[in-house]
């Protein structure tokens, strides 16, 4: 189903439903939300003029949502998590997922919000603190002996894996076969370096947000702010939250950026050189991730010639940065 239907579908659905949902029947109109951080998921709006919703959905593995339904309103309390109003199951399509309240914001710039930056360091720090979320996680995961080095292959190897594999089906035209070796063989060198470091021994034991960066953050007109996208929370390496949140723009990247910061666990050693490869393997995220995202955008038209631009201009700095930093092919 191509997005025009899926709107319409949707748009079917929600007026059947619209009691169910305080919407007003024959009012209600759908609209897709590009998400420039990735295509796996949909959000869509539902608006009737008086209620306002933001429906995320997934078609295959659910356990993401099913997890964050379990814990959402511990996130709501603590965590600046949105509403999260039900679970919505759309028929005749493999669709399900999570609606939530609409929050009319804006996504801040943390580098001019020292402030909010502030707020949010404290958060994440009672996050990876929180005991009882750690307990109600490992119930929901069903991880047990997990270690940083887990967390650090699942987030960047078995991803840049899989990004590889789908840009191998489908290269973008300005990747060159020289290229796309030299990407493959950057992530098995990461790989070789995780597996080895004593670093990444500790247990990944504290609870993650696990995609934290700026574009999951939205700030409202009167000034409460929310932590979005709460789908990768897990237990996990903090080191994780921090290099995401702490990420600086490519043409001011630096690896010890991070050390700006008061973080509660930067005095120790083996968190500073999980930090040195964490930053390492989200630069070459960046190089390789977008292309995946050239890829399966899943937009059409002048909308999905401007994706494939700006994915195609990320791609080549983020290329030279980290072959300036790390060595080229």
């Amino acid at each position: 189903m191509d997005l025009a239907a899926l709107e319409k579908h949707l748009q079917t659905y929600f007026n059947d439903q619209a009691r169910t949902f305080d919407l007003q029947a024959g009012r209600i109109r759908v609209a897709y939300v590009l998400n420039w951080g990735g295509f796996v998921n949909y959000s869509f709006t539902i608006n009737d003029g008086r209620q306002h919703y933001h429906l995320k959905l997934a078609q295959d593995d659910l356990a993401d949502f099913y997890k964050w339904r379990a814990v959402h309103r511990i996130l709501e309390n603590r965590y600046h998590a949105p509403k999260l109003v039900d679970w919505v199951a759309i028929p005749d399509t493999p669709l399900a997922g999570l609606l939530f309240k609409h929050i009319d914001g804006q996504k801040p710039d943390l580098a001019a919000s020292p402030a909010l930056l502030t707020e949010l360091l404290a958060l994440i720090a009672r996050l990876h603190a929180d005991q009882g979320l750690a307990a109600r996680l490992g119930v929901e995961t069903g991880k047990t002996e997990v270690t940083c080095r887990h967390i650090f292959i699942d987030t960047y190897i078995d991803r840049l894996d899989g990004d590889l594999a789908t840009i191998q089906t489908a290269c973008p035209p300005f990747v060159t076969a020289e290229t796309l070796a030299w990407m493959a063989n950057e992530t098995r060198a990461l790989e070789r370096l995780a597996r080895t470091q004593a670093a990444f021994d500790r247990p990944a034991d504290r609870p993650i947000h696990g995609d934290l960066w700026a574009d999951n953050l939205l700030v409202a007109p009167g000034g409460a702010w929310y932590l979005l996208d709460w789908d990768d929370l897990t237990l996990g390496d903090p080191a994780l939250d921090y290099t995401t949140l702490l990420w600086p723009p490519l043409r001011t990247w630096r690896d010890d950026a991070w050390r700006a910061y008061r973080l509660p666990p930067a005095e120790s050693p083996a968190f500073a050189e999980r930090m040195a490869l964490y930053s390492r393997a989200h630069l070459l995220d960046i190089v390789i991730d977008v292309l995946a995202d050239y890829i399966e955008a899943n937009v059409s038209g002048e909308q999905l010639d401007r994706v494939r631009q700006v994915k195609k201009e990320q791609h080549l700095r983020a290329l030279d940065l980290y072959q300036r930093r790390y060595g080229g092919a």
